[in-house]
């Protein structure tokens, strides 16, 4: 469709959005303490606001702001390294399920400009995408430190997106940087 054009284009800019949460993690026992299990309940959300011009005989100018809120239940494997007393280096691989639970935004404005011709300037407006796929399934991978009870993590997420359409492909790529407190 030629309405999906615009959500097509690289015009989307990163935003830094807080994510909050909590985690639980289960050591395992002896030949296997270097190995984690973390289970991961967060909220999280993202916020687009973009323009796309498109020329030919008409001018196309779509200005639309999309959103969603979210709840992603990771599931991780930790596997710690150059292990010392008080600190120990660790990477995180895992699955991510994201359940959407509300819209932060969805809507659009399209203005369509016909120049030199009588038509002029018309407007129309509405939903960004009419359909959603509530579920979004993704990859986790992360590098981190653990220093006493204070752990920083640098990580990358590769997700399928919520688009509800066939032929609109919504893949997602979150980059964060995490710090937890262990109590």
């Amino acid at each position: 469709s030629d309405f999906f054009q615009f959500l097509r284009s690289d015009q989307f800019e990163s935003a830094i959005r807080p994510t909050i949460g909590i985690f639980i993690e289960q050591g395992f026992p002896r030949r296997f303490e270097k190995l984690a299990f973390k289970g991961e309940l967060l909220y999280t959300s993202f916020l687009f606001d973009f323009e796309h011009v498109f020329e030919s005989n008409r001018i196309f100018t779509t200005e639309a702001k999309f959103g969603l809120n979210y709840l992603k239940l990771n599931t991780l494997l930790k596997y710690s390294f150059f292990k010392k007393k008080e600190a120990a280096f660790f990477v995180n691989l895992g699955i991510s399920n994201g359940y959407a639970i509300g819209n932060v935004v969805n809507e659009y404005i399209q203005t369509r400009e016909i120049p030199d011709t009588e038509f002029g300037v018309s407007e129309g407006e509405g939903k960004v995408l009419d359909r959603l796929r509530e579920y979004e399934q993704g990859f986790v991978v992360g590098l981190g430190i653990n220093v006493k009870k204070i752990t920083a993590e640098a990580r990358v997420e590769y997700g399928n997106g919520m688009s509800g359409y066939i032929n609109l492909a919504s893949s997602t790529t979150r980059s964060s940087i995490l710090l937890n407190y262990i109590f």
